[in-house]
Parts: structure tokens; sequence; C-alpha cells
């Protein structure tokens, strides 16, 4: 029985980038943290994915406002949630510094 091999995938750090392609109905495959800590959104590689990066890089990519917006806050979520959890043990997890 033949297996198939695992999607190949785009990493980003980038998470201007990731919106936009968030926005354009590319869908997250995953999130994880590198080493450092930094969040890695990660995107299934198509035809339209180069494609929309051609666009973003070239400057003539065009998305709808609002879905940019969304697609943005639900990534930094999604980051600071993930990195919340990973500091010291998730013990930050959902609490806020007060001064």
């Amino acid at each position: 029985m033949k297996r198939e091999a695992p999607p190949q995938t785009l990493a980003s750090k980038d998470l201007y980038l990731s919106a936009y392609l968030k926005a354009k109905n590319h869908p997250l495959h995953n999130a994880t943290l590198d080493e450092k800590g930094r969040t890695l959104f990660h995107f299934t590689e198509t035809a339209s994915l180069s494609s929309a990066l051609k666009d973003y890089y070239t400057g003539t990519a065009l998305v709808s406002p609002l879905a940019y917006i969304e697609a943005f806050k639900a990534l930094r979520s999604l980051a600071y949630s993930m990195s919340d959890k990973n500091m010291n043990g998730g013990m930050n997890y959902g609490k806020s510094a007060r001064l």
C-alpha cells in the first residue's frame, strides 16, 4: 500500500504576510513555535499560494480590508496565546501584567 507524502508547507513568522494569506482564503495548516519562541504560521503550498506570494511581494495584492483585519486579529491572538502557554509552563496564560 502506497502512503501519501505529507503536504509541503510554507512556514512564515511574518504576521502581516500570514494575515494576507488567511484573508485570501488560504487555510492555516498549523502554527508552531520556533526555538526562540516565535510563532510560525504554516500554509499548504499550492499554485494559488505561490501566486498570492508573488502579488504580496510585488505590491499588487488586493484583499478586503475587513477580511485582512479579521485575519490579522485572529493570528495575533493565536500567536500571543501560544507564547503565553509556552512561557513559565503556561502559568501566565490569560493573565495581564498590571503595574
